[in-house]
């Protein structure tokens, strides 16, 4: 049977198991090795892995001594991994790893790496961040095919900052793939009731938050707030949620089981981050423009970001700068029955927009053919 080795930083991204799932879908058995840490559990654990160890969240020099204990793994794996044909890798410091092992270990296989975020360290003129970016332009060189999640990081990054011109990209958006359960659209909302927003996901962006938070307290009669994810790095959390009765937090949850259903709780979603400064908040496109897509919501999003882009073209959603606290509260806080209507009604588009159809089968396609 054919066979793909997978490389995976953690066993609960969604996006991960979509792969898995899609290339099992066309008939390849998988091998997949994983690091273990705690994270938004997402679509659930693998239940059959193999462990690289365990990594804490963004410790990259405590992950690079766990490295040297990888390469025993790989080495005693390594007739399994010459039996499978492509060997699928998520993020830059693992393929630049696995591109070093294939020159060691003799791996002859097609190597695709796939990347879904811009990480800051990759931009600005640091010694760094220069070092960054040559060693992901090497690793680019040696692999046979690179997937990007968001047709904006070929322009705004890999043109523009890595003078990469190459027909060796592949886009696959986060759009939903094996859906189990049947799409339920909330009703339409009225200004009689609290507007419900909904913020989903990994739960890190401080300006979202604060935004959140103050809304909440100035208007405890018109809005609510509905929380589900992973929380990280917002250290007020905890304490906010208890003191504000109007936002609720229902812990984590698992994609796509759980989405009708939260999606079912709210009349806006709140889609746009900034995570930190860097390019990503300009060129990413999250799942959560999908998901908002697929059940009828409309969204909010920072102005400037890459999913703002196409809530505006869709005109189905606010988008507005959460630098600016008050001009965005004022915004969402001004939202008529009409204008929330209006943008609702343009959620409803078609489900190739926002459900993988086909966009997997291409992507084994063109790996099979790329030679």
């Amino acid at each position: 049977m054919k066979r793909v080795a997978f490389f995976l930083p953690v066993t609960s991204q969604p996006r991960y198991h979509k792969r898995i799932k899609a290339f099992q879908k066309a008939g390849y058995d998988n091998l997949i090795f994983s690091f273990e840490r705690n994270y938004f559990k997402g679509d659930g654990d693998i239940s059959s892995f193999i462990s690289l160890g365990k990594i804490e969240h963004e410790k990259y020099l405590k992950r690079m001594f766990k490295y040297l204990k990888v390469i025993k793994i790989i080495k005693d794996f390594k007739r399994q991994i010459k039996e499978c044909e492509i060997i699928y890798i998520f993020g830059l410091d693992l393929v630049l790893f696995i591109v070093i092992l294939s020159k060691l270990f003799g791996f002859k296989q097609k190597i695709i790496y796939e990347v879904a975020d811009i990480r800051s360290i990759m931009i600005g003129n640091s010694f760094k961040s220069r070092m960054m970016r040559f060693l992901e332009r090497k690793a680019i060189s040696k692999v046979n095919l690179t997937t990007v999640t968001s047709p904006y990081f070929i322009e705004g990054y890999y043109q523009k900052e890595q003078r990469i011109h190459s027909n060796n990209f592949f886009v696959l958006e986060n759009k939903l793939y094996n859906l189990k359960n049947t799409r339920y659209c909330r009703e339409m909302w009225n200004d009689n009731s609290p507007l419900v927003i909904g913020l989903f996901g990994v739960i890190r962006c401080k300006y979202s938050w604060n935004i959140i938070c103050e809304l909440a307290e100035r208007y405890p009669n018109k809005i609510n707030i509905y929380v589900r994810g992973y929380v990280l790095g917002i250290e007020s959390f905890q304490s906010d949620v208890e003191r504000l009765d109007n936002i609720v937090y229902e812990g984590e949850y698992t994609s796509p089981d759980d989405l009708a259903y939260i999606y079912s709780k709210i009349d806006i979603c709140w889609v746009g981050n900034i995570t930190n400064e860097n390019l990503n908040t300009k060129l990413a496109l999250p799942n959560r423009l999908y998901e908002s897509l697929y059940y009828r919501v409309p969204m909010v999003a920072h102005k400037g970001s890459g999913v703002s882009k196409r809530i505006e073209e869709l005109d189905a959603g606010w988008i507005v700068d959460f630098k600016d606290v008050e001009g965005t509260i004022h915004s969402i806080i001004s939202i008529s029955k009409e204008d929330y209507q209006y943008k609702k009604k343009n959620t409803v588009v078609s489900d190739n927009l926002c459900v993988d159809s086909h966009d997997h089968l291409e992507l084994i396609q063109k790996v099979q053919s790329n030679g």
